[in-house]
């Protein structure tokens, strides 16, 4: 499986098997965080054999159960607007836990967070959280009920971007598919792409002041158009069409 093909298999899961990675999964996972925490701004902790934090009514309401490692997406209190790159790289290793065939979901705030074992700096703040094992194969009642809740429906990829142009091109349209395929807080789906008529295009939140309390949404959605349309962006909300 490659990471294309990962957007397409990724669902997000929130009953997991209770025990805990295979060796060489949690080597490479580790690996994977090392590297990502290196670029400026991303802080990513991965915890294994504690799912406290998680497990039981009285710590994630109920939502989630058997978890036994996920990572902790780390962020500066006086840099909000961090929150895309941790986005970007949290879903850049979602996406290749599912390649190497385990189970994810992102967390906002179903978690207890004075259970979770981790040192933070004063001027630190847990953004969200990443949980991964193997799920049953089939969803929970639990989980059917939730996604029934949050994600009734999808936006059209139509009402996604905005052209300054009168037609935009075949990858600028993969790209948005691949956004289409993003997940989100809420299944809110806050990233609106605008293509310009250079050929370059920028993202931001419907509403622009907004960006840095949706930044992980924000950043999770650049990095499926990248993905999907095989252009890389050149600054935190902008895309060159000729890379």
């Amino acid at each position: 499986m490659d990471i294309q093909s990962a957007i397409n298999v990724r669902h997000s899961r929130r009953a997991y098997d209770g025990k805990g990675l295979a060796l060489e999964d949690a080597v490479k996972l580790h690996d994977l965080v090392t590297e990502y925490s290196k670029v400026p701004g991303v802080d990513i902790r991965f915890i294994t054999n504690n799912g406290v934090a998680f497990n039981g009514v009285t710590k994630s309401y109920g939502i989630f159960t058997g978890v036994n490692d996920y990572f902790l997406l780390i962020r500066n209190k006086d840099n909000p607007k961090s929150s895309i790159k941790l986005g970007y790289y949290g879903e850049l290793l979602v996406l290749r836990c599912t390649e190497m065939g385990l189970n994810t979901c992102w967390v906002g705030a179903t978690f207890s967070a004075r259970d979770f074992n981790v040192t933070l700096d004063d001027d630190q703040v847990v953004e969200c959280a990443i949980t991964v094992g193997h799920s049953p194969k089939r969803h929970t009642v639990h989980e059917n009920l939730i996604h029934m809740i949050y994600h009734p429906r999808t936006k059209k990829v139509s009402d996604m971007y905005t052209s300054e142009a009168e037609s935009v091109p075949d990858w600028f349209l993969k790209g948005m598919a691949a956004v289409q395929r993003a997940p989100s807080a809420f299944n809110r789906q806050p990233a609106h792409f605008i293509y310009h008529k250079d050929g370059t295009v920028s993202v931001q939140s419907k509403d622009v002041e907004t960006i840095g309390s949706l930044g992980i949404d924000i950043g999770i959605a650049k990095l499926h158009f990248e993905i999907g349309s095989g252009r890389k962006f050149t600054s935190d909300t902008k895309v060159n069409s000729n890379l």
